[in-house]
C-alpha cells in the first residue's frame, strides 16, 4: 500500500509544482443564497491559502455534496497531488468520477483505495454495482460476497449479489437470497423486482406474475456509508444546517452553531424557531444584546412562541433592562400559565 502510494506521490508532485493550481468558480445563476454564501467562503479560503490541504478537502467536498461533480474533481485532484496518502479524498474523487461516467478512471482509484481499506464492505458494494452496471458479473458477485463478509446484514449488498447471480444464470441461487429479504423487506421495490425475474428465468411464471401483482412504488434498501454520509451531511439546506448547529450547540460550540443556524435561517426565512434558537446561543456566549434582535424577529414570526419570550426576557434581564425583562416573562406566563421558568423568573423579581 505504502509503496504505492508513494509512487503515486512522485509522479502527482512535479505537476502541482510546475503549474499554480486552478481554483473552481462554482457560482451560477440561480443558485440558493446559502449555497452561495457556503461555496464561496470555502472558495475564498482556498484562494488565500492554495497550499491548505484542509482548505481543499472543504471546497472539495462542499461541491460534492451540491452535485457539482465537474468542479469537485478538479479539486479532488489538487488535494491528492498534495498528498497522495489521503485516502478518504480519493475514495470521494472515485465515487464522482463514477457518477460523471469516467467508469475506467473511476474503477483504478476504488481499486487503490481497496489496497489500503480492503475490509471497507461500503467500497466492496461499490466496486460490486460498477462491476454489475459494466456487465461484469462473476466480478460483481465476487465483490459483493466479500462485502457481505464484513457486513452480513447489509441488505442492499445481498439484493446486488442476487441480481448479478440471476445474471449468471443461478437463479435457484438468487431466489434463496431474494424470498427472505423480500419478506424483510416488503416494501423495497428493487427486491421485488429482481425476485419476480429470478421466478421468471427460473421457469416460476405463476410466482413472478403473484409478484408483479403489487409491486412496491420505491426502493426503499439504502447503503450504510459512513465515509459518503460525512460527505452527504455537508449539503447546505435548512434540515442539514439544522442538524450540524445542534450537534454544534451540544458540544458547547455556540459560535458555530450560530454560523450553522444562520445558514439554515437564508434557506427558511419563514421559521421561527431559528432566530430564538440564534438568540439562545449569542447568549450562551455572554452576548445578550446581540441576542435581543434574534428573539425580536422570532416573536415577529410568531407571536404565540413562548420560548422566544422568555428567553428575551433572559436576555433583557441580563442586560440590565429589568422593566423589558417582566415585560417578556408576563407574556411567555399569559401564553403558557405553566411555564415554571417565566414564573419562577417573575417570583424572582418580586412581580409574583
Amino acid at each position: 500500500t505504502s509503496i504505492i502510494l508513494v509512487a503515486l506521490a512522485i509522479a502527482f508532485a512535479p505537476r502541482f509544482l510546475s503549474e499554480p493550481p486552478s481554483v473552481p468558480d462554482p457560482m451560477a445563476e440561480g443558485m440558493e443564497p446559502p449555497v452561495q454564501r457556503a461555496l464561496g467562503n470555502a472558495r475564498r479560503n482556498v484562494l488565500e491559502n492554495l497550499g491548505s490541504e484542509p482548505a481543499w478537502r472543504r471546497f472539495a467536498n462542499l461541491l460534492d455534496a451540491h452535485d457539482l461533480n465537474e468542479e469537485a474533481i478538479v479539486c479532488y485532484e489538487q488535494l491528492l497531488a498534495m498528498n497522495p496518502l489521503d485516502v478518504v479524498s480519493r475514495y470521494h474523487y472515485a465515487i464522482v468520477l463514477e457518477y460523471e461516467g469516467q467508469v475506467d478512471r473511476a474503477l483504478a482509484e476504488f481499486e487503490q483505495v481497496a489496497t489500503a481499506r480492503p475490509e471497507d464492505p461500503a467500497l466492496l458494494h461499490r466496486l460490486g454495482e460498477l462491476h454489475a452496471r459494466e456487465g461484469r458479473h462473476e466480478e460483481a458477485v465476487a465483490e459483493f460476497r466479500r462485502a457481505l463478509e464484513f457486513d452480513p446484514e447489509q441488505a442492499i449488498s445481498k439484493r446486488g449479489l442476487a441480481i448479478a447471480l440471476n445474471e449468471l444464470g443461478k437463479s435457484s441461487e438468487a431466489i434463496a437470497i431474494l424470498e427472505p429479504l423480500s419478506k424483510e423487506f416488503p416494501a423495497d421495490r428493487g427486491t421485488a423486482t429482481s425476485l419476480a425475474l429470478a421466478y421468471r428465468r427460473a421457469r416460476l411464471p405463476e410466482k413472478a406474475a403473484r409478484v408483479n401483482e403489487s409491486l412496491p412504488e420505491e426502493s426503499t434498501l439504502v447503503m450504510t456509508d459512513p465515509l459518503r454520509h460525512q460527505i452527504v451531511i455537508q449539503r447546505v439546506d435548512s434540515t442539514s444546517c439544522l442538524q450540524r448547529a445542534f450537534e454544534m450547540e451540544r458540544t458547547g460550540q455556540f459560535q458555530k452553531a450560530i454560523e450553522e443556524f444562520e445558514l439554515a435561517a437564508e434557506a427558511d426565512p419563514t421559521s421561527a424557531a431559528i432566530p430564538d434558537w440564534i438568540g439562545r446561543n449569542y447568549v450562551r456566549l455572554g452576548l445578550p444584546r446581540l441576542a435581543i434582535p434574534h428573539f425580536d424577529r422570532s416573536v415577529a414570526l410568531d407571536p404565540g412562541r413562548v420560548n422566544a419570550y422568555f428567553n428575551r426576557g433572559a436576555a433583557y434581564e441580563t442586560s440590565g433592562n429589568r422593566a423589558a425583562a417582566i415585560g417578556d416573562y408576563r407574556r411567555a406566563a399569559t401564553l403558557d400559565p405553566e411555564h415554571e421558568k417565566a414564573t419562577a423568573r417573575l417570583s424572582a423579581l418580586g412581580e409574583l
